[in-house]
């Protein structure tokens, strides 16, 4: 376990698995983070974990942010092109909250060309995040 990473948040008392401890940082080479923030209805039931693989996809709810201009800072944002209706591939790298505003704090790895319009998806809250199949 020396020279290990936790892949997971580690708490007190907890046993310590081998698949909560990695080899390798993140972000790798051609990834990046971003953050997203969704409320709790836009995550599956079951919850995101470290190492999940997801995709994350568009959501029509600017519509709803104009008209309640409840944050005007979200009203303002506009992604400069269209995010892929199928979504974007990533995987989660933590998982917080929910906090106190409500929301689901996922950090997810991204590759680095779909970060920059992913991240202002994010920002502007028209974003759902859905748990797609392992890889084998």
């Amino acid at each position: 376990m020396v020279g290990q990473i936790a892949a997971v948040d580690l708490k007190a008392g907890m046993l310590l698995a081998v698949s909560a401890l990695t080899s390798q940082t993140t972000p790798g080479p051609g990834q990046q983070v971003v953050v997203v923030a969704v409320k709790p209805s836009q995550v599956p039931a079951r919850g995101l974990h470290p190492g999940d693989p997801i995709k994350v996809v568009p959501t029509n709810d600017e519509q709803n942010a104009t008209a309640n201009q409840a944050d005007a800072t979200i009203a303002t944002i506009r992604p400069t092109r269209a995010l892929p209706a199928s979504g974007v591939p990533a995987v989660v790298s933590q998982v917080a909250g929910p906090n106190v505003d409500g929301f689901v704090v996922v950090d997810v790895l991204i590759e680095d060309r779909a970060a920059p319009l992913v991240a202002q998806y994010a920002a502007a809250g028209h974003v759902a995040l859905t748990l797609i199949p392992r890889s084998r």
